[in-house]
């Protein structure tokens, strides 16, 4: 499967979904995520307009990695929690007030899922 294979499936799954690192691995076109083969992994995907968590590429082909399209609600929202900064805490607290759903325990269920 090719990086842009991974952005079209992505896009179907409604622009996020997991994958194993090997298929990545294998997708830049080697048999072992070396810290090379690792950046090779992070371009092909970066240039296939998609974003990963962890934002460190597994070394173990079993390891999971959730993939997402950038550009969309669900990309923009991620990497929104992924860069830390004063402008994106006020867009989190303005966009998640105590109006409505519990939004915090949301936040808290997407940094434990970033997290793994």
């Amino acid at each position: 499967m090719t990086f842009q294979e991974y952005a079209d499936l992505v896009e179907k799954s409604g622009g996020v979904m997991t994958v194993a690192a090997g298929g990545l691995r294998d997708a830049a076109g080697h048999d072992r995520l070396r810290p090379g083969v690792k950046k090779k992994v992070r371009l092909g995907l970066k240039g296939a307009g998609l974003g990963h968590i962890p934002t460190e590429i597994p070394s173990n082909q079993d390891s999971l990695v959730r993939l997402y399209k950038r550009g969309t609600p669900v990309g923009e929202f991620i990497d929104m929690l992924l860069t830390p900064s004063q402008g994106n805490d006020e867009t989190l607290q303005a966009r998640f007030t105590d109006d409505g759903p519990d939004y915090a325990d949301i936040v808290a269920q997407i940094r434990d899922l970033v997290s793994e």
